[in-house]
């Protein structure tokens, strides 16, 4: 007779050309009282079919149903528990391993595959129990040792941990670079740092590709229990010159003490070793500049990077912390230089392209906003704030239907608690009015004021259209007036109000706020001088209104209809 179980394992490799159904293969199986071992076998090879085609539920349903033919057959409690845990079914997954671990208790796969579950789940009583009952066939299972002494180590049982792995010693197994690690986990678990670094130099003796730690233990160390670290990691230094790692170990030591010098020289000290990772520098780094304090210090982290920037030239990472201090330093023009080169390098980040364009609005590059928008949104397609920040960019190049578009593109991923919101209906509400759509402009600013009624431009923009369209004039005044309450020495706002006031017939007071505005900030304003020269007009002062009106003509930005007005001695409508 065929050994079954031995056939069950081989069966892995013979599941093409079967093509009934899952239910059917069941079917076959219970329709025979006593089936015979070429269905058996046919069955669970149909399992393992849909199991490889990741049709867990197929495949557990059809080995169960031979659970009650087949009772006592470990594999199929072994595949049970893979496809269960391949479900997320942890407790089944448990379940089945224990049972086949139970059926054949000194199989290494099931023994193995049942203690990684355990020591996933933290059961790590049933682990050491199911490990030294392998032990009991055969002690010089490395794999078998290194999990024992692993379960002693979350239990803290540091001696049994490493009488686990001294025993491999005795029975003169090889020892493997992951004994020697866990011994010096061990170690540091003791504080016993001179043997930890005693098994580290053992292991490169044996391995000298290897590094003295792991990086396990660099998270792992607290150097507040190693009264020596400096000393002894500065020896480790010069007897490891290109060994990076003990450079970023004092790094680490140094940030903790604040020490912001010496821990930029080690870690600069760390790209000696061609070997270094970036990941590691680059950790490292972000910790040593969190104890930036001054300019002086800003210009030596500076000097870092450049280093860094020479070992590691395309690294976005570095590219773009390169860039952060050129900000802080001020020069946004080389920033940018150097976040474009980062997202270039593949930092598809969407915070470093926002950092890009809005170095371009400081920089009042809008043409290069556009590009930079519209280049970022091939990678963020639904970030709804580069619709925003495109439309933004389009009005102020007076592209009202191309900033509406974008705009109105932008609406459905913004909420009122986004902090944007506030600003794409205020945008909204002064592109709508280009464009005279004063209906949506409206309730774009409505909007606005419904969540901030203290917002300044929505409530200058708003009542000064209001009162050029002369529609809902209280409520243009009632806005208007907040803002030259609370800033009545702002310019624009004092104009705004003039003007409410003089759609409203009140030229007198009008006059007052104009005059105002003319001592201050807006002396050089065209429009300004403009409506002062309309308002005198209204109040019969044709001469000073044609001399304000001649003042306005001479400063930029003048309005075409004031030849006419100069003419004519004539109020005109813009």
């Amino acid at each position: 007779m065929k050994n079954f179980t031995l056939y069950l394992f081989c069966c892995l490799f013979l599941v093409y050309g079967y093509q009934a159904s899952a239910q059917e293969k069941k079917a076959s199986v219970l329709s025979s009282k006593t089936p015979t071992i070429e269905a058996l076998e046919e069955t669970f090879t149909e399992g393992m079919r849909l199991y490889l085609k990741s049709d867990w539920n197929e495949a557990i349903m059809v080995w169960e149903g031979m659970l009650s033919k087949v009772k006592d057959n470990p594999a199929i409690y072994f595949y049970l528990s893979k496809a269960h845990l391949e479900l997320k079914n942890i407790d089944r997954a448990l379940l089945n391993a224990k049972e086949a671990n139970r059926l054949s208790p000194y199989s290494l796969d099931y023994g193995l595959f049942y203690a990684d579950l355990l020591i996933a789940n933290k059961k790590y009583d049933d682990v050491i129990q199911c490990l030294t009952q392998l032990l009991q066939f055969d002690d010089k299972q490395t794999d078998v040792n290194i999990r024992l002494s692993q379960a002693y180590l979350y239990q803290e049982k540091y001696e049994e941990a490493l009488r686990s792995l001294t025993q491999m010693n005795q029975l003169e197994i090889e020892e493997y670079p992951v004994i020697y690690r866990m011994k010096q986990l061990i170690y540091l678990k003791q504080n016993a740092f001179d043997k930890m670094i005693e098994e580290g130099e053992k292991l490169l003796v044996d391995y000298p590709e290897e590094t003295l730690f792991s990086w396990e233990i660099l998270d792992l160390l607290d150097f507040a229990k190693w009264q020596n670290a400096e000393e002894i990691l500065s020896k480790l230094a010069n007897k490891y010159p290109e060994m990076g790692q003990v450079s970023i170990f004092l790094s680490k030591y140094y940030i903790e003490q604040k020490n912001f010098d010496l821990a930029l020289r080690a870690t600069a000290n760390s790209l000696k070793d061609p070997q270094i990772e970036y990941q590691i520098v680059g950790t490292t780094t972000l910790n040593v500049f969190s104890l930036i304090h001054s300019k002086e210090d800003l210009k030596k982290a500076d000097i870092l990077l450049d280093q860094i920037l020479i070992v590691f030239p395309e690294e976005a990472k570095f590219l773009a912390l390169k860039a952060d201090v050129l900000i802080s330093e001020g020069k946004l023009s080389d920033a940018q230089i150097f976040f474009i080169k980062s997202v270039h390098f593949g930092s598809q980040n969407f915070e470093i392209w926002q950092k890009i364009i809005q170095i371009d609005f400081e920089l009042n590059k809008i043409d290069s906003v556009i590009v930079h928008v519209e280049e970022a949104l091939t990678f963020f397609p639904n970030q709804g704030f580069l619709y925003f920040q495109l439309g933004f960019a389009q009005h102020i190049l007076a592209k009202n239907f191309q900033a509406l578009a974008s705009l109105e593109l932008a609406i459905p991923y913004v909420s009122e608690k986004d902090e944007w919101y506030v600003q794409l209906y205020s945008i909204l509400g002064d592109t709508y009015h280009a464009l005279n759509r004063h209906n949506d402009s409206d309730q774009s600013f409505d909007k606005v004021l419904s969540i901030i009624p203290d917002e300044e431009h929505v409530l200058n923009n708003y009542s000064y259209y209001l009162s050029l369209r002369k529609v809902n004039l209280e409520k243009a005044s009632s806005m208007s007036r907040k803002l030259v309450d609370k800033f009545p020495e702002n310019g624009t706002y004092l104009d705004t109000y003039a003007w409410v006031l003089f759609q409203k017939n009140e030229f007198a007071s009008a006059l007052i706020y104009l005059e105002n505005a003319i001592k201050g900030d807006k002396k050089e304003n065209s429009v300004v001088w403009e409506h002062f020269g309309d308002t005198l007009f209204k109040l019969g002062k044709i001469e000073d209104a044609v001399n304000a009106w001649e003042t306005a003509k001479m400063l930029p930005g003048s309005s075409l209809i004031l030849d006419k007005k100069i003419q004519m001695k004539q109020f005109s409508e813009n």
